[in-house]
């Protein structure tokens, strides 16, 4: 299994799919996977102004925003620029699925992805029709809340 041992979560499919929209700062997809996303593809992922470009597509579609180069060896990275951060966060599942999605629309990428973000891999695929994302988890923080 593509998962590797790693928990899994059923990501379901995108409501909305909107391909190739034009804007001053390129091309970029809209992808509704359970959050709004802005997918971009770019020659460089480390290059982009995450800070500038992320913020400006972020407030014209009121969602987050993916950088993604894709090199035909199958490498695949990604930056995420978050709207409820309003920064750049260290990965992103439904920014992944977007990603996946877009990939096996305008690429025709079928097989199983793994996604470089900053914070790590993040694994894509397809199953029985539904988008499916698997990636490591680690436990950062426990508390309880008295009232």
């Amino acid at each position: 299994s593509f998962s590797e041992g790693l928990p899994v979560v059923d990501m379901g499919l995108p409501e909305k799919r909107l391909w190739k929209i034009k804007t001053e700062h390129g091309v970029v997809h809209f992808l509704e996977t359970g959050a709004p996303h802005v997918v971009q593809f770019v020659p460089d992922v480390a290059s982009v102004d995450i800070a500038r470009l992320g913020s400006l597509l972020r407030h014209q579609f009121n969602a987050n925003v993916n950088f993604v180069t894709y090199a035909l060896k199958g490498n695949i990275a990604v930056r995420t620029f978050e709207k409820g951060v309003e920064g750049e966060t260290l990965a992103c599942g439904t920014g992944a699925v977007a990603v996946a999605v877009a990939l096996q629309h305008l690429y025709g990428v079928e097989k199983p992805m793994a996604l470089q973000f900053p914070g790590g891999a993040l694994n894509v695929w397809k199953n029985e029709g539904r988008m499916c994302l698997s990636g490591p988890v680690e436990k950062i923080f426990s508390g309880s809340l008295a009232f």
